[in-house]
């Protein structure tokens, strides 16, 4: 992702509705924003930071529906047939995962392309758990 050894990027999420004023920031506001929390974060210094642009994704969350799995079965049996394509995450999928199951999908896709064609990222998360709640 970077055209550099030197330069690593770095992706700060900002989850809002369309309607709020958040969404509604200029762009250099909500990357001054981000460079402040990356900084409050310790996550690097200042000085390497050097650059930043946004992406809104308007309706980033799938919406669940009683019949949702039909529906996203449609979707992964018509992208399976597309060879070199591997969807992923929250929106890649269709479905709602936690970040580090989303993350996960990334990772699985990541290895299923490179050597291990049997991982299957849809896999991920599906035994229906709210897995934050538990102890």
């Amino acid at each position: 992702m970077s055209s550099s050894k030197d330069l690593n990027p770095i992706t700060m999420e900002y989850f809002c509705d369309e309607n709020s004023d958040f969404w509604k920031m200029k762009d250099k506001d909500l990357i001054e924003l981000a460079k402040k929390e990356i900084l409050y974060l310790s996550i690097t210094n200042k000085k390497n930071i050097k650059d930043g642009f946004v992406i809104r994704s308007e309706k980033a969350y799938p919406i669940i529906e009683k019949t949702y799995q039909n529906k996203t079965n449609l979707i992964k049996n018509y992208l399976v047939k597309i060879k070199n394509f591997v969807p992923i995450g929250r929106t890649g999928m269709f479905k709602y995962n936690n970040q580090d199951h989303a993350i996960l999908t990334g990772l699985i896709g990541a290895r299923k392309i490179m050597n291990n064609p049997n991982l299957d990222p849809w896999l991920v998360n599906t035994d229906a758990e709210y897995h934050e709640l538990k102890d």
